[in-house]
């Protein structure tokens, strides 16, 4: 590649939201989160590319939505870190 970074990053990521599940939420039986990655793309010229992968997982509930309105997604915020 051309433009090779030789950097290292560091991405957290949150889900702010509510869940819902089927039947009773008991607490010790659902789980949910935020899997961030940093993904770096070379490019052939011009300056280094960086994106962010972020999965959702779940163990548990049907759904993850909006605090208070099951109709609507929630919000994921990510940080993004240089590690020097």
């Amino acid at each position: 590649v051309w433009m090779a970074s030789n950097k290292t990053y560091l991405a957290f990521a949150a889900f702010e939201g509510g869940v819902s599940a089927p039947g009773t939420i008991t607490g010790d039986d659902e789980f949910w989160g935020c899997k961030a990655e940093v993904q770096p793309f070379a490019r052939w010229n011009g300056p280094q590319q960086l994106y962010l992968g972020v999965s959702l997982w779940a163990k548990g509930p049907l759904t993850l939505h909006r605090q208070g309105n099951a109709s609507l997604g929630g919000k994921i915020h990510w940080k993004l870190y240089e590690v020097t």
